[in-house]
């Protein structure tokens, strides 16, 4: 079920009829609220109208950390398990072109594994998106958040923050991006780098042994950043623009396109509609010994 039209009202009461409890509700108010399907090319259709249950739980404000630009901050206390705040954003289909060719974004999430999420270029910014704020918390190896699913009414599956332990008001909302070290930002193995020593109190061959581990274990190696010394780009969104029309086309992001790109991908043709599934083989050549 989708939503249809919504505005906000307070629970008033309850009444009980013929053994059956009745809400009682205010009269709505306020902005009306509908499902906004995002797509690859929209990522709401009221991108400043904020999610008024999230309104009331999280803020932007100057991150504590160093180089952290905007930062996710608490406005109420939380307790461990409370959903904190919601990410939305553009839906990719994966295994499509669109999807293996989309330029680098900073914000790019797994939803499912038919599904990425990503935020567009200029998008990450309040002043253009601030339906929702969960894209504004920064990154930590020792993170208060968890990446987790939520099912919203305006944008259907997403993704949340969900609070690892008790957060007080005021306190900055901190996740893990999950990056895979090997393929991650200069930025992110610095950090990385930084809790090994000083968190986990790791030596070099300690940081040895774990990068040839996980070298072993996936096939990747980690490279150790060229300079220990911190330095955070700003962050960017996905710019749709530089991607070709055609490939943007709702024909080519559907289940059955996403099929046909992984057969092509890995060889396969398509069959012909009279060619039969089994060829009768007449003769087989034997082989000498």
């Amino acid at each position: 079920e989708k939503l249809v039209r919504g505005q906000v009202c307070e629970l008033l009461g309850v009444t009980e009829e013929d053994g059956i409890k009745k809400p009682i509700f205010s009269e709505p108010s306020g902005p009306v609220y509908e499902y906004e399907n995002p797509t690859i090319r929209n990522i709401a259709k009221h991108p400043l109208q904020r999610d008024p249950w999230e309104e009331e739980r999280v803020y932007v404000s100057e991150s504590k950390l160093p180089q952290g630009g905007e930062g996710l901050f608490a406005k109420m206390d939380f307790e461990m398990g409370d959903i904190v705040a919601l990410y939305n954003g553009i839906k990719i289909k994966t295994s499509t072109y669109a999807s293996e060719h989309m330029p680098r974004s900073d914000y790019r999430i797994r939803l499912n594994g038919d599904i990425d999420m990503d935020i567009p270029n200029g998008y990450h910014r309040t002043e253009q998106y601030c339906a929702t704020l969960a894209h504004k918390a920064n990154h930590t190896f020792t993170p208060n958040v968890e990446w987790t699913l939520y099912e919203h009414p305006r944008f259907g599956l997403i993704r949340s923050l969900t609070a690892k332990n008790a957060i007080k008001q005021h306190e900055e909302i901190l996740v893990n991006y999950q990056m895979c070290l090997a393929k991650s930002p200069e930025w992110y193995r610095q950090v990385w780098l930084q809790h090994m020593r000083k968190i986990k109190n790791n030596d070099d061959k300690a940081i040895k042994r774990y990068i040839d581990r996980q070298y072993e274990l996936q096939g990747y190696r980690i490279p150790l950043p060229e300079s220990e010394e911190l330095n955070v780009p700003d962050p960017i969104g996905v710019d749709l623009e530089v991607l070709p029309e055609e490939y943007l086309d709702p024909n080519l992001l559907t289940d059955e396109a996403a099929i046909k790109y992984a057969r092509t991908k890995a060889g396969l043709r398509e069959q012909e509609e009279d060619e039969p599934r089994i060829t009768d083989v007449t003769e087989i050549e034997c082989l000498e010994p």
